[in-house]
């Protein structure tokens, strides 16, 4: 009897001796996770640990909340610490990036820092402001790096820094020195500083001709077209370093003398408006900024695109009264004014939608039902904003801005949210349920994106034929739809010229983009000869992105980081049992050869290499010219070649090289094979 009744009290120690032992286990384990995320990381505040300490005081005698809790640990706080640790890991390199390409600086750095690790500060609170608020603070800073790169490399900079204007001289040295540049300035400063030094730039000599001409045109325009004030913001955008000579010379011998005619055409229609009859009929009530429309100085202050809203909202005013249609036209301009207050379309485009209704006779009941699909469309519109804002715009796309999109007229803008969308469903790799070959979908897009339109022509020529389900055609149609409306019409078809002509003509051109080559890029194009025309175009993407991911600060100004960090991640990556995976890579080709290209994978690689492993290069991108994932992620950066030299690569050499090797290999030549048959001839 007495070691029957000694078991109860036994028992009883045992359970207590077992409840204190797993809440030991349970101390220990989130002794661990406050050391993590408190002592080490800092990521958590002061508050929060005290609620977790304060929560297992209170269980600490609950062997079934014990359990539980011990349960929860692998399955909720595990993750949860790791997915802290990566978002604070992640915040931190990009940081580290942005403070290693001169972006900010290492006060900026260390402010950001010290404010992570603030234990004072609940790590939601920290966790939403490295997911929200750092991109965007990074991305304003990338732009700015960029547009200061941009400057500073610039030929004329030098004449800033001479500039017998002491106050330019301060500047140009002030934008000159990083240090003092980021530290001493607020972001507004830099900003308002870089864009007093490009518009203050001098041209360069062989500018300098083309710039009177440009002035001469401004001139006669001042006081009849535009302002004193526009002629200055049209010298500082010519005066951008940004863009290249050959742009500067389209601009002002093509597309300039274009906007004086358009000038001359709004200012004619005003002047006939003035003098109409029924014009002094008109008050504020018909027309509130009539003011405006009657003052030639408030007139010539508008933009192009406001001045073309007058005009056309006070000829509707006019018109509705010869035609005694007042009442429609006011019930009209008031459901469009209000869809343009909404976001709909521009308000830069009123007057010329509700003449567009009255000339179709449109009823009030179906301008309102057009408005609705205005309103569907925009919705479409911002959610695709949102999801690349959110995640990343497709490769090579380019983004048009909301107040662009909201000018143009209706099929263009319908066009270009179905390929967006089209493009987002692509990129997700849950793909779109088509039989047509992904490679060849992602191939036209990149040559829509590139404005290539007659490729886009010939790659949607040979897809037609393998259209076999309506989603194959649907998605065709999209493409189709947008070359309409972005592209050029396409060329006049010509008689077909004798063989020899061909072969000459496309050799002129190879020959003729080739010499523009820097010489760094030459031996690539040398070895992608010795192939055929989709291997040159291979390489041709590859520095076309480049460029891509320039223009939109993805890489920075100065090529020659991304080296030194591919030649940092390299040998870990070729070391035995590592190899290449998906998401971003910097590889360098020098010394490691071509085992250290990725050949296979999904994320952006960035190819580092000289002129000397060119052969390597074009072999890898010839096996590889049919593999969609390859030309499509890969960035080749060539030593020596500088950030401002892929411009005319990617837009202009790259295409015409492609354009005239398909030309020969139409007519069943090579490049040196067309050469040997045209010496034979003489």
């Amino acid at each position: 009897m007495k070691e029957s009744t000694d078991t109860f009290p036994r028992l009883a120690v045992e359970t207590e001796a077992n409840t204190e032992g797993m809440y030991a286990q349970l101390q220990s384990k989130y002794n661990d996770f406050i050391r993590t995320i408190f002592i080490q990381e800092r990521i958590s505040s002061q508050a929060e640990v005290r609620q977790i300490q304060s929560w297992l005081d209170s269980i600490r005698h609950d062997s079934t909340a014990i359990k539980e809790a011990l349960n929860n640990y692998e399955k909720h706080a595990v993750p949860l610490l790791h997915s802290e640790l990566q978002k604070k890991s992640g915040a931190v390199a990009e940081l580290t990036i942005a403070l290693q390409d001169n972006i900010i600086s290492k006060q900026s750095y260390d402010e950001w820092i010290t404010w992570m690790e603030d234990i004072s500060r609940d790590s939601e609170e920290k966790l939403t402001s490295m997911a929200k608020i750092l991109p965007s603070y990074l991305q304003r800073r990338r732009t700015l790096a960029s547009k200061r790169q941009g400057l500073l490399g610039s030929k004329g900079f030098a004449s800033l820094e001479v500039s017998p204007n002491y106050a330019i001289r301060t500047k140009a040295s002030t934008l000159k020195n990083t240090k003092m540049f980021l530290s001493k300035l607020s972001i507004e400063e830099r900003e308002d500083l870089l864009t007093e030094l490009i518009n203050t730039l001098p041209l360069i000599e062989a500018e300098k001709s083309l710039f009177e001409q440009f002035d001469k045109l401004l001139s006669a325009s001042v006081g009849v077209h535009i302002t004193a004030d526009s002629k200055k913001r049209w010298i500082a955008r010519f005066k951008d370093p940004r863009t290249s000579p050959k742009k500067k010379v389209a601009f002002v011998t093509a597309e300039f003398p274009a906007y004086i005619e358009r000038w001359k055409v709004v200012h004619g229609k005003r002047d006939e408006l003035l003098k109409k009859p029924h014009f002094h009929e008109l008050w504020q009530k018909d027309i509130a900024d009539i003011g405006i429309f009657k003052s030639d100085t408030k007139f010539m202050e508008l933009h192009y695109d406001k001045k073309v809203d007058m005009v056309k909202r006070i000829d509707n005013a006019l018109i509705a009264k010869q035609k005694g249609k007042e009442e429609w036209t006011n019930a009209v301009t008031a459901e469009i004014r209000t869809a343009a207050t909404a976001g709909y379309i521009s308000a830069n485009r009123v007057g010329e939608l509700v003449a567009s209704m009255r000339e179709s006779e449109r009823t009030l009941h179906e301008v309102k039902n057009f408005i609705k699909e205005w309103a569907k469309l925009r919705y479409r519109f911002n959610k695709v904003e949102e999801q690349m804002t959110k995640e990343k715009a497709p490769q090579g796309l380019h983004r048009i801005p909301v107040e662009l999109f909201l000018m143009m007229k209706w099929e263009k803008r319908k066009s270009y949210v179905a390929e967006v969308e089209y493009r987002l469903q692509m990129e997700s790799r849950n793909g779109i349920e088509s039989t047509l070959p992904y490679g060849l979908m992602l191939r036209i897009r990149h040559e829509l994106d590139s404005a290539n339109w007659q490729e886009v022509r010939n790659l949607l020529n040979e897809a037609w034929p393998m259209a076999i389900t309506e989603q194959d055609k649907a998605q065709l149609e999209s493409m189709e739809n947008y070359l309409k409306n972005f592209g050029s019409s396409a060329p006049k078809e010509s008689s077909t010229p004798d063989k020899a002509r061909a072969l000459r003509s496309a050799l002129e051109t190879i020959d003729s983009a080739y010499k523009q080559l820097p010489t760094e890029v030459k031996p690539f194009y040398d070895h992608a000869f010795k192939h055929d025309s989709n291997c040159a175009w291979t390489v041709g993407v590859m520095l076309y992105n480049v460029q891509w991911g320039l223009e939109r600060g993805y890489q920075p100004q100065d090529l020659s980081k991304v080296r030194e960090r591919a030649a940092a991640e390299t040998p870990m990556r070729m070391r035995p049992g590592m190899g290449h995976g998906d998401g971003l890579e910097n590889n360098l080709i020098d010394g490691h050869g071509r085992p250290a290209i990725r050949e296979e994978g999904w994320g952006p690689q960035n190819i580092c290499t000289s002129s000397s492993e060119a052969g390597r290069i074009v072999d890898s991108a010839n096996a590889n010219k049919f593999n969609f994932s390859y030309w499509y992620w890969n960035n080749l950066i060539i030593k020596g070649v500088s950030a401002g030299q892929y411009s005319s690569i990617a837009y202009i050499l790259r295409r015409q090289i492609v354009s005239g090797m398909r030309t020969l290999e139409a007519q069943g030549e090579t490049v040196a094979s067309a050469r040997n048959y045209l010496a034979l001839l003489n």
